[in-house]
């Protein structure tokens, strides 16, 4: 019998059991400080804290894996992470293995690592990614399952105060951003902007306190963390659109979870002045998060995925 129902692996390198505390314990005299959660934070934290929020769920967030044994081993981010949860899956350690959704950039990566045999799912954040990876590596179709992550609601909760301001969300878009800037002048508000890599969750945090709307101006994403992090904060979001990357040759999108309720599109600066016209009152951001987005409804879905049983949404 399994020990656990889900192992969740993270590690970029392996480290042997018997001196793993012992390099702690240099790395930390050294000064080294190890973030709480491996591979992509956000993505990790949410599979941990919706993991945590299900106590039927029997579950392990090793640093260090040895040989415990699970229903599912789940290879989160890292191809470390994923030859380690292979090798499980060839001693009889776990009976399913899934890998994702932060293993690799292109399915063909790391000689075509998402295709072994051993895996059962590949998890991906959002449907174009989906539709990349199997033009990338076609043995891949019928085994990738769309997941994205979750977001903390209780962290990304407005706090009332008064919202005045337009926040331009810039990701690598300085000179675009500066023109938005002068629209939303134009338009007779004020602005703030936060730019991507340079800014703490508090930070932002606070300015999405701020912001009545926020416009990002950048380029595809996988799935939009900050994007459901503004939502939550009930900030509707106003999305320079595209449809198309360049740097992975496929169609894409700059919002994969845009929706009626959470903002909008637009393509040039006349539809964007247009839209700021538009009350934000007509959007239900939060509502939405709260209905499709919470930690809990993502290691539910992992769950599904899985095939193993959880409790209902309450």
């Amino acid at each position: 019998m399994a020990n656990y129902d889900v192992i969740i692996f993270t590690a970029e390198k392996q480290r042997p059991s018997l001196n793993h505390w012992v390099l702690l314990l240099k790395e930390w005299l050294r000064g080294v400080e190890h973030p709480k959660y491996g591979g992509h934070s956000a993505v990790t934290r949410s599979l941990v804290d919706g993991l945590n929020s299900l106590p039927s769920v029997k579950w392990l967030y090793p640093r260090n894996y040895g040989n415990q044994t699970a229903k599912i081993f789940h290879a989160v981010s890292g191809h470390v992470s994923v030859r380690v949860g292979i090798q499980a899956k060839r001693q009889g350690l776990c009976q399913r293995l899934i890998v994702g959704p932060n293993i690799v950039v292109r399915a063909f990566e790391q000689d075509s690592l998402l295709a072994s045999p051993e895996i059962d799912v590949v998890l991906v954040p959002s449907e174009w990614v989906k539709c990349m990876y199997e033009a990338d590596e076609p043995r891949l179709r019928g085994k990738i399952e769309v997941w994205p992550a979750g977001v903390d609601v209780s962290q990304w909760s407005p706090s009332g105060s008064l919202r005045s301001k337009v926040l331009i969300y810039d990701k690598r878009e300085p000179e675009l951003s500066a023109r938005i800037a002068e629209v939303i002048l134009a338009s007779g508000n004020d602005y703030e902007i936060i730019r991507y890599g340079a800014y703490s969750a508090e930070q932002y945090r606070s300015a999405l306190d701020r912001a009545k709307v926020c416009i990002v101006v950048g380029g595809s994403e996988s799935q939009g963390i900050a994007l459901a992090e503004a939502w939550a904060m009930n900030v509707p979001t106003l999305v320079r659109r595209v449809d198309y990357n360049e740097e992975v040759e496929s169609a894409c999108s700059a919002a994969p979870y845009l929706s009626y309720a959470t903002g909008a599109f637009w393509s040039g600066e006349e539809e964007l002045l247009q839209l700021l016209q538009v009350s934000p009152e007509q959007y239900s951001p939060r509502d939405w998060v709260l209905a499709n987005c919470t930690d809990r409804h993502a290691a539910i879905s992992l769950l599904r995925i899985a095939g193993l049983p959880s409790k209902p949404m309450n």
